[in-house]
């Protein structure tokens, strides 16, 4: 029988656009329920903005956190460095998002002469995910799944069907839980996505004799959340905070006696309930 092993996944921080306050509470929670043996950070934990494609109307809230792309990776290292010094996981599994996938998507778009530089060793290796982020200097061992949209099995010894396949995922359905539901079909296995930011589940389904489940995870970051997140990102359409269906949160995993017991942890403006416990955030709470 295998040992105890705990988990926990969030995604969506979208740095610099994360949430401090849901931040603060997720780590605190994610701490108290360790120590985890896994950290996954399933992708789209750094926003990019600066490599973004879309148009970005200024507003009074957006314009003071545009921020260049040094500066941004650097927030973003910084902000990781911190969940993991304050949750203090075994290991952590990074998977990359659409949102890191702007820096590929910048470097294919260049010019001709210029990626023909971009493309040589020396270079790809310093501006890799593993060497931008700084792994080596996070103080837990990092396993990189690859390109988006590349994901990994969370347990490190459990066969396919009874593991958890979690990765960010690139489809997005309107209706909660739609997007989850079709990744475990796909993979007939348990399944844990980013991308919706919808927070449903655990979805469960019985299947050749065997219980699956399925996760939408949440978001920590400001986007979608009304008041909060209003004039983020103005000019992208279907971006309207009170129509977006986002929800702060993320999800907790035990594997103990053969059977996985999944949770999802809701997160409402900087306090959640969680196991008979009140958390409120340490910091004031944001404007």
């Amino acid at each position: 029988m295998l040992p105890e092993f705990k988990a926990a996944v969030i995604n969506d921080l979208q740095c610099p656009l994360h949430d401090p306050d849901a931040v603060d509470v997720g780590q605190q929670i994610i701490r108290d329920f360790g120590p985890v043996d896994v950290l996954d950070l399933n992708g789209d934990i750094t926003d990019l903005m600066s490599l973004s494609r879309y148009p970005n109307a200024k507003t009074e809230l957006n314009e003071k956190m545009v921020v260049e792309l040094e500066s941004e990776i650097d927030r973003t290292f910084r902000l990781v460095k911190g969940i993991v010094d304050e949750t203090r996981p075994k290991r952590i599994h990074w998977k990359n998002g659409n949102h890191e996938w702007r820096l590929l998507r910048a470097i294919a778009n260049a010019d001709l002469q210029a990626r023909k530089i971009l493309e040589l060793k020396v270079v790809r290796d310093s501006y890799s995910y593993p060497a931008l982020f700084k792994f080596k200097d996070l103080g837990v061992p990092v396993k990189f799944a690859g390109e988006y949209p590349k994901g990994l099995w969370l347990h490190p010894k459990l066969p396919a069907e009874k593991n958890v396949w979690v990765e960010h995922g690139y489809v997005s359905r309107k209706k909660s839980g739609f997007t989850a539901n079709a990744l475990m079909e796909e993979r007939m296995c348990s399944v844990i996505c980013g991308h919706c930011e919808k927070l449903a589940g655990p979805l469960w389904r019985h299947v050749i004799g065997r219980d699956y489940f399925a996760i939408e995870n949440g978001n920590l970051s400001r986007i979608g959340v009304p008041g909060l997140g209003d004039g983020l990102y103005s000019g992208v359409p279907h971006s309207e905070p009170d129509f977006l269906n986002h929800t702060q949160g993320f999800s907790l995993l035990v594997f103990a006696d053969g059977k996985w017991f999944p949770q999802t942890i809701r997160i409402s403006r900087g306090t959640t309930w969680w196991n008979d416990k009140l958390y409120k955030s340490r910091l004031t709470p944001s404007a």
